[in-house]
């Protein structure tokens, strides 16, 4: 192989790998979905989709469900829910509480452990296979509602209980990934599923609330302040 064929498939192989995450606007309702290639192959049917989402191309978009398919190429539009702004009715089975597995863990804490699993394994192991098809099955016991446990993901399905009894797990992927879920007609989801995958999305506007600590001393403060300004008057 020439030297050129060598950079060049190097350099798709490094855009595969360090897709750029979405930005936060591609998050929401009935969004375009379009699935182009095969990017990673950890499994059959599973891995990495190099996609088009909400007309933001080059995204890379990775399976967490073996129980629906997406097709190669495809197209459809689906709800892209991050993880800080869950709303499970939105996903599939994101209301479940009954899994395969038999563990009393949420949707969303299955598909935060997903992406933890990701992060962890998946990313610093692309092209060995065999970690990855590990990993990928992993991801599938933690998900699935009907499939029996395969062998193979064993080990990495383990780490990931540990890592949902963490602290660590309370909100990972808050502000970095998201849930695509479809297909949807105005945020309601069909019938005809299809696979239900993850991406990277950027943080979106922070929406958190002032601690009740935080209050009590705000509340403080102001009161101090009218406390001041009635005894100069005084």
């Amino acid at each position: 192989m020439r030297l050129s064929h060598v950079l060049a498939l190097g350099a798709a192989l490094s855009m595969a790998v360090s897709a750029a995450p979405l930005p936060f606007s591609a998050v929401g309702d009935d969004k375009a979905i379009v699935i182009h290639s095969k990017a990673h192959n950890a499994a059959t049917n599973g891995g990495g989709f190099n996609a088009t989402v909400d007309g933001n191309a080059n995204a890379l978009v990775w399976c967490i469900d073996d129980e629906n398919f997406v097709n190669v190429p495809d197209s459809f539009n689906a709800n892209v829910v991050a993880f800080e702004a869950w709303d499970g009715d939105k996903v599939r089975k994101g209301n479940n509480t009954t899994w395969k597995d038999g563990e009393d863990y949420t949707t969303l804490q299955r598909y935060q452990a997903a992406a933890w699993l990701l992060d962890t394994f998946m990313f610093s192991n692309l092209g060995n296979s065999t970690v990855m098809k590990d990993v990928q099955h992993a991801i599938w016991d933690l998900t699935s509602t009907t499939s029996t446990l395969t062998s193979g993901g064993n080990t990495y399905y383990t780490q990931a209980l540990g890592f949902l009894n963490s602290a660590a797990s309370a909100n990972y992927g808050f502000g970095k990934w998201a849930v695509i879920s479809g297909p949807s007609l105005n945020g309601e989801l069909s019938k005809d599923a299809k696979q239900t995958l993850l991406v990277q999305v950027e943080a979106g506007p922070s929406t958190e609330t002032p601690e009740p600590a935080s209050m009590a001393l705000i509340g403080a403060g102001l009161a101090g302040i009218a406390l001041y300004n009635r005894r100069r008057k005084a």
